[in-house]
């Protein structure tokens, strides 16, 4: 069996406390119900991650959009939401890892 790859921990930025990390997502969040009704034409059914008031990502598999997201611009609070006439209701992830192969 070959041994499991190990992956650096995110950066994660202690400086801002959980009560601003969520101000900043619910601006996310709001900014996504904004987004909606032309999100409902280009991005039906997908997932997308919303940073800073706007859509950085798309893809139809959440985990992979995620890991992706954060790939790309770091571990930073976003909203991940799916695009739906009626969208899902919202769940705070205060810590997302990924396993380097399944768990026997």
């Amino acid at each position: 069996m070959p041994e499991p790859e190990i992956l650096p921990a995110p950066m994660i930025d202690w400086s801002k406390s959980r009560t601003q990390n969520h101000l900043i997502w619910q601006r996310e969040y709001h900014a996504f119900l904004r987004l909606l009704p032309e999100l409902l034409r280009t991005h039906r059914g997908q997932w997308v991650a919303v940073h800073n008031g706007q859509v950085v990502d798309g893809d139809a598999d959440d985990v992979v959009l995620v890991q992706r997201v954060i790939a790309k611009i770091g571990y930073v609070p976003m909203h991940v939401g799916r695009v739906a006439v009626e969208p899902t209701s919202p769940a705070r992830v205060l810590a997302f890892r990924v396993r380097a192969e399944p768990v026997a």
